[in-house]
């Protein structure tokens, strides 16, 4: 059975805030890109307008998670379940059955494959709201929203799904009043989404319980602006 619950994601931060640090700290070869407003007839999950920049490295927790990954596949390392499998050579046996499937299947299984794990609040693992996990942390002690969603892509990463194609996105859940994560996959040309708080894969177009604060992938960062929503352009998830 799904957990039931969201996870709380830290919002110190206002959007105004992000996007001049941003600026401000944008190295050689990044741009920070002011795009133009969605027409309202297209907007479903993300609000009208929208900043766009490569500069992933203001995000700390984002390349946070990709350094300790990096270093826990070094040779001997083993993060140990609970049933003392060990979560990379569970990881290892994910990556090929992914890589075994046609595109739309790939991104149904690990779906369901990574919604089967425990849901445990970052809080009663780590001590602390805003850890993000990596995929091996998240296999051997379980975690909250943002470690279904980066699991899930970096396990379609390895799998072959190209990183243009994918971003996990924080949102806002208009019908909680909550913060949330999840992960956009582009299949066919159409977006989709992948929730751990749902068993299907659904159409972008067909959630609309959710407004995107920003979304991430190695490419870049997106900050999106509701000025007709309360918590538009006030606050976003920490991400320092």
């Amino acid at each position: 059975m799904l957990p039931r619950f969201f996870c709380r994601l830290v919002a110190p931060m206002a959007l105004a805030v992000l996007v001049a640090a941003c600026a401000n700290t944008t190295p050689h070869g990044a741009q920070v890109e002011f795009m133009p407003p969605t027409p309202i007839a297209e907007q479903t999950m993300f609000p009208s307008q929208v900043v766009h920049s490569t500069n992933v490295g203001f995000f700390t927790r984002w390349t946070g998670v990709e350094a300790r990954f990096a270093a826990q596949q070094q040779p001997g390392a083993c993060a140990t379940e609970a049933d003392g499998t060990c979560a990379q050579v569970r990881w290892v046996a994910l990556i090929d059955d992914l890589k075994s499937r046609p595109l739309a299947d790939r991104v149904e299984y690990a779906n369901e494959y990574l919604n089967a794990v425990r849901y445990v609040p970052a809080t009663e693992n780590w001590g602390s709201p805003g850890y993000w996990e990596t995929p091996f942390e998240f296999l051997a002690r379980g975690g909250q929203c943002q470690d279904y969603a980066i699991s899930k892509y970096l396990a379609l990463q390895a799998s072959g799904v190209p990183d243009s194609a994918m971003r996990v996105v924080v949102v806002h859940d208009r019908q909680t009043g909550q913060d949330h994560a999840i992960l956009s996959v582009t299949v066919d040309g159409r977006d989709l989404v992948l929730d751990n708080m749902t068993t299907t894969v659904d159409p972008i177009e067909n959630v609309t319980r959710y407004r995107a604060y920003y979304a991430i992938n190695n490419s870049g960062w997106w900050a999106y602006f509701d000025p007709t929503a309360r918590f538009a352009g006030t606050q976003i998830a920490a991400v320092q």
